[in-house]
C-alpha cells in the first residue's frame, strides 16, 4: 500500500511542482516542467534569498519561498523534487526527511504519478576493483567511511536515500553533472594542475539530460521506492574530458593540465566507474538522452554559439 497523507494537501492543480534547491539543475527542472505544463503552479524553495533576484528575472513564473519559513503549515504538493546539494547544510538528512513528511502529499495508489524525487549521486557506489566491472542500480554501495571512495557526503546521501525510499519516494543517482561552463572540464582546465589518475574513468551526464530524466521520473506511474541511475553510458578518462573540452572555442586557449599522480599509486588505484543503466532508461519510459556523450555535447555546442550566449548561458550564471 502506497503511503498517503492528506493533511493540508495543496489545493493547487494536479501538476503543481515544488523544487527544493533551485540551483542549475533545479532551475532546469522547473523550466522544463513549465514548458510542458504552462499553467502548473511551480514553487522553488531555497535556504537563503541570495538567488531570488536572478530567479525572478530569468524565471518569472516561479513562486519563491525560504526554507525556514516553510517548516510548518505549508501546502503539500503531488510532485516534489529535492535537488539541493548536501554542502553547507549540517542537517541535510533532516531537511530531506522534513521535505518528504511535510511537503509531499504521497501517492494514493501504485498507479498514482504523485512522486517525490531525490537526486543523489553515483558517488555512493563502492569503487570497482577491475576495469571490467560494470555497475548497475543494485551494485554495492559504500558502507564505511574508511572504504576507498567513501566520503562523508556519500554516507549522508545514502541516509537520505533510505528515508526517501521508506516513504515510497524515488531516488535518482546522477553521474557527474556538466554543461558548457560548469563541470570537471572547466575545473581541471582552470586549475592547470590536477591531482588524480589521468586515465581514471569518470561517468558523466549533462545538466540538460539530468533535468529531463527528473521530469520523466515525475510522470511515471508505479515508480515508487525505486533507485535509478542517470548516466550517459560513455565514461571518459580525465585526460579525455580535458582534450574534448579544448576542442570547443571557449576552451581552445587553455593548456592541458598537469596530472599530479605517481605511477606507483596509480597502479593500486581503482579504474573508475562504468555503468549499465538499461533498466533505469526503461523505467523512465525508454528514456533517450539528447547528449549521449560529453563529446557529442561539446560538438553540438560548438556549432550553437547563439544558444551558448543566450538562454543556456543565462540559466547557468543565474
Amino acid at each position: 500500500m502506497i503511503a498517503s497523507s492528506t493533511d493540508s494537501v495543496s489545493t493547487f492543480d494536479e501538476r503543481g511542482l515544488l523544487v527544493v534547491g533551485p540551483g542549475v539543475l533545479g532551475r532546469l527542472v522547473a523550466t522544463l516542467w513549465h514548458e510542458q505544463f504552462p499553467t502548473a503552479h511551480v514553487v522553488a524553495e531555497s535556504r537563503t534569498p541570495a538567488s531570488h533576484g536572478a530567479l525572478r528575472s530569468t524565471l518569472p513564473f516561479l513562486e519563491l519561498r525560504l526554507a525556514q519559513a516553510s517548516a510548518v503549515n505549508v501546502p503539500r504538493f503531488r510532485h516534489v523534487v529535492f535537488c539541493a546539494p548536501p554542502s553547507q547544510n549540517e542537517d541535510y538528512v533532516g531537511a530531506v526527511r522534513r521535505a518528504v513528511e511535510q511537503y509531499w502529499s504521497g501517492a494514493e495508489s501504485p498507479e498514482d504519478t504523485a512522486t517525490f524525487i531525490f537526486t543523489s549521486s553515483v558517488g555512493v557506489y563502492r569503487e570497482p576493483t577491475t576495469p571490467a566491472t560494470v555497475l548497475r542500480e543494485d551494485s554495492p554501495v559504500v558502507t564505511e567511511p574508511t572504504e576507498p571512495g567513501a566520503s562523508p557526503s556519500a554516507l549522508k546521501l545514502l541516509a537520505c536515500e533510505e528515508a526517501v525510499r521508506a516513504a515510497n519516494g524515488t531516488v535518482l543517482r546522477l553521474a557527474g553533472l556538466y554543461n558548457l561552463e560548469r563541470g570537471p572540464h572547466r575545473f581541471w582546465l582552470s586549475q592547470g594542475k590536477v591531482r588524480g589518475d589521468p586515465e581514471g574513468l569518470i561517468s558523466l551526464v549533462s545538466y540538460h539530460d539530468a533535468a529531463r530524466a527528473v521530469v520523466a521520473a515525475l510522470q511515471q506511474p508505479q515508480l515508487h521506492g525505486e533507485t535509478l541511475v542517470v548516466v550517459d553510458g560513455q565514461p571518459l578518462s580525465r585526460r579525455q574530458i580535458c582534450e574534448i573540452a579544448r576542442q570547443h572555442p571557449l576552451y581552445a586557449n587553455y593548456s592541458m593540465p598537469t596530472f599530479e599522480d605517481d605511477q606507483a599509486s596509480t597502479k593500486s588505484r581503482p579504474p573508475g566507474k562504468r555503468f549499465d543503466a538499461t533498466q533505469s532508461r526503461a523505467k523512465l519510459g525508454q528514456f533517450k538522452y539528447d547528449f549521449e556523450s560529453f563529446a557529442a555535447f561539446m560538438e553540438q555546442m560548438a556549432g550553437r554559439e547563439d544558444v551558448v550566449s543566450g538562454h543556456h548561458a543565462r540559466m547557468d550564471r543565474a
